[in-house]
């Protein structure tokens, strides 16, 4: 089997579709918005992400809880599932990207590859929310500008 060494990929590329928004982060600004992140409650944006991270570092717990007092463990997964539902109705309120239709995108472990409608300079900073559904999640993060290139002309159909 030859395999060219240029066409192998050290990570998977996955097809999906989210909904997406950006906006440029100047380099002088940068530091004092990823602080900002870092320092803050976190955002109504990141709420629903954020309380599944903590539903997942309760898990160990509460498995040892639900074999001793099962009856007590299905109360903490119902006020659990509360808390969720509350941080749904709020991501549901606060984000814009509810109201945008999702887009197709490309993803990978070392990047993601989406249309904009205005050229990017390369090595420009974004700030760059994803919201995956249907959980709701949210993802907020600054990524560097790799190469933004014209779409591929849209093929004309024949008259009839």
């Amino acid at each position: 089997m030859n395999i060219n060494q240029n066409e192998r990929r050290q990570f998977f590329r996955i097809d999906d579709s989210l909904s997406l928004s950006y906006r440029q982060v100047s380099s002088d600004r940068l530091a004092a918005s990823i602080e900002c992140l870092e320092n803050e409650i976190d955002s109504d944006f990141t709420v629903v992400s954020s309380l599944a991270a903590v539903s997942q570092e309760m898990m160990g717990t509460l498995n040892k809880i639900e074999s001793s007092r099962p009856e007590i463990a299905a109360y903490l997964k119902s006020l659990d599932r509360k808390i969720d539902i509350l941080g749904r109705a709020l991501m549901a309120q606060t984000t814009e990207l509810l109201k945008q239709p999702a887009q197709a995108v490309n993803l990978s472990a070392t990047g993601i590859s989406f249309q904009v409608s205005e050229f990017i300079q390369q090595g420009s900073t974004l700030e760059l929310k994803l919201l995956l559904t249907p959980s709701y999640a949210g993802i907020l993060s600054f990524v560097e500008v790799i190469g933004c290139d014209p779409a591929a002309p849209e093929p004309e159909e024949p008259d009839p």
